[in-house]
């Protein structure tokens, strides 16, 4: 029942049919397409300015090598792009909240 006519997650499928549109329902892959928006708006990130605590705690080359390879398209597969781009954008937010955080501190 878990794999059956070539389509897994059979019995699921069979149990939701006519409660869920059958485009969803029988769907071969789970897989919703990219995130277009997380993907637009690519946040700004200067390493050399990282908030120290971060630089320290962080593989800047790593994060180097993933802010290189999105500006070179087509140069890793679609998927890895998205999670550089994760990854990027939440150095971005941890840098941003702890400048902040710092900044509240000295005041």
């Amino acid at each position: 029942e878990n794999y059956h006519r070539g389509m897994g997650r059979y019995l699921h499928r069979r149990a939701i049919a006519g409660i869920v549109p059958d485009l969803v329902t029988w769907k071969q892959d789970k897989g919703m397409g990219p995130p277009h928006e997380e993907t637009k708006h690519m946040p700004q990130l200067d390493l050399d300015s990282l908030h120290p605590a971060l630089a320290e705690t962080i593989d800047l080359e790593k994060l180097r090598y993933q802010l290189n390879s999105l500006e070179t398209p087509g140069s890793k597969p679609e998927h890895s792009q998205l999670l550089s781009h994760r990854s990027i954008r939440t150095v971005k937010q941890l840098d941003d909240w702890m400048k902040h955080q710092l900044c509240e501190e000295n005041l």
